[in-house]
């Protein structure tokens, strides 16, 4: 059995390197038909062939110029929507029934009108006070010592903030997940699993968090 497999391991990997190689040449095909459309003024560089479809560039191929000019257009449309699709948060968890509630550059739409959210205490302990929705671990400020932090989910590169925050939610986790073992570790109260609390929440909303009951609830601000 293990010399089968290991006859098998090398085929698989032979496919792959096959595969690669076919992939390599087909791109280096298209990169120099590419340089050659930009020299004709049709494309700004080489890569920008990769954002056509298969048929548009067989369309110019025929057709030449009257299509070659508007490859331009085509090309910015499809880096704007790129752009656009690439920067909309989506939970980790997607129904069927929600795909249609997914707004572009904003994400699943939800009632964030939405005053008490139950999730799973990760962390004893309560704390009041205004929630931050940071983009990134590097997006800290001077004052966020004392903010609630919000996040999707954690990993050791979001220790700086971690470490300055009153306490955290997150939209998945358990009580063995990252965040959770952090929080406790830190003395924070923190609650997981609080669905799209990334878009239900925004910087300096007031909430009061209880990390023992694993309840979050939504202040009137004061």
């Amino acid at each position: 059995f293990v010399a089968l497999l290991r006859r098998q391991l090398v085929l698989r990997e032979a496919l792959n390197a096959a595969r690669a190689s076919a992939l390599a040449a087909a791109r280096r095909w298209d990169l120099a038909l590419g340089e050659s459309w930009v020299q004709q003024g049709w494309l700004h560089e080489a890569s920008d062939i990769f954002w056509l479809t298969v048929e548009e560039i067989e369309q110019t191929l025929v057709a030449g110029e009257p299509l070659g000019l508007k490859l331009p257009t085509t090309v910015r449309a499809r880096r704007e929507t790129y752009a656009t699709y690439a920067e909309t948060p989506l939970p980790f968890t997607l129904l069927e029934s929600q795909i249609f509630s997914i707004v572009p550059g904003q994400g699943l739409i939800s009632d964030s009108s939405t005053e008490v959210l139950t999730g799973l205490p990760i962390s004893p302990g309560q704390v009041r006070g205004q929630v931050r929705v940071p983009a990134s671990p590097d997006a800290f400020h001077p004052g966020d010592e004392a903010v609630i932090l919000v996040l999707p989910s954690t990993d050791p590169t979001w220790l700086p903030l971690l470490h300055r925050a009153a306490g955290l939610i997150v939209e998945m986790g358990g009580l063995l997940s990252h965040g959770s073992v952090i929080a406790r570790e830190y003395g924070i109260p923190g609650v997981a699993n609080i669905p799209q609390a990334t878009s239900r929440f925004h910087d300096g909303d007031l909430v009061l968090l209880d990390g023992s009951t694993g309840i979050v609830q939504r202040l009137a601000d004061q």
